[in-house]
């Protein structure tokens, strides 16, 4: 016998997930410096999939920024769910990178 499982919607899973989606989303950016070395992004928007699944999204990041080539970056961010578009999800995070 096979174990079938489900997503949230009911639907079965698949070893292989394929999805259908055709998502809209028109949005605003706002970038800009601040401080010696700090830089700043933020976007808004909504987001829907034609076949089902509709969300506001929002995020924003923060940059520290040396001449060495070091950069620390903050960020969060709220959207649609990639696999399952009636659901929204949560990514936050930090990175650290080293440019030479």
């Amino acid at each position: 016998e096979i174990d079938r499982r489900h997503d949230t919607s009911g639907r079965p899973l698949s070893s292989v997930f394929l999805a259908s989606r055709e998502v809209h989303a028109p949005g605003a950016i706002v970038s800009g410096a601040f401080l010696d070395h700090f830089r700043g992004d933020g976007f808004a928007g909504y987001s829907w999939d034609r076949l089902g699944g509709r969300s506001p999204y929002f995020g924003f990041r923060l940059h520290y920024e040396l001449p060495e080539g070091f950069v620390a970056r903050a960020f969060f961010e709220r959207r649609l769910y990639r696999l399952d578009t009636a659901l929204a999800e949560n990514y936050w995070g930090a990175e650290l990178f080293w440019r030479f």
